[in-house]
């Protein structure tokens, strides 16, 4: 299981930024093989909960705040946002290639429950 977070400032919300950092995350824990991702979103944050919700999260409420795990698998559900979900996975994909082999790219990022820190190759 990874934990993420993503924060798009005002201003830039509303324009696929955070589906595209999203994507990207998808893209490098799946390469890790990481099963599941995990995020907590304020009950303010609508648009997040519904979003992930309709990509396949599971949600439990835990006091102020809602806990979200979604599977990292290749089916992502056939509907408007699942689709526009792969698109963004394609389209993350293809500028990664842009950069050839990314000599040097890891991701580094703690395994929950075992407090360990793991290390991967991107998915190129």
């Amino acid at each position: 299981m990874a934990e993420i977070a993503l924060t798009v400032i005002d201003a830039y919300q509303r324009r696929g930024l955070g589906t595209l950092l999203l994507a990207l995350l998808y893209l490098l824990v799946k390469a890790c093989e990481v099963q599941m991702l995990r995020a907590f979103v304020v009950l303010e944050n609508a648009t997040m909960l519904k979003w992930l919700t309709s990509l396949g999260a599971v949600s439990t409420y835990e006091q102020v705040e809602y806990r979200l795990s979604l599977p990292v698998h290749q089916d992502l559900p056939q509907t408007p946002s699942g689709e526009k979900f792969k698109h963004a996975i394609r389209v993350v994909q293809t500028a990664l290639s842009c950069f050839g082999a990314l000599d040097g790219w890891y991701l580094t990022f703690g395994i929950s429950q075992s407090n360990r820190i793991h290390q991967c190759d991107p998915p190129l």
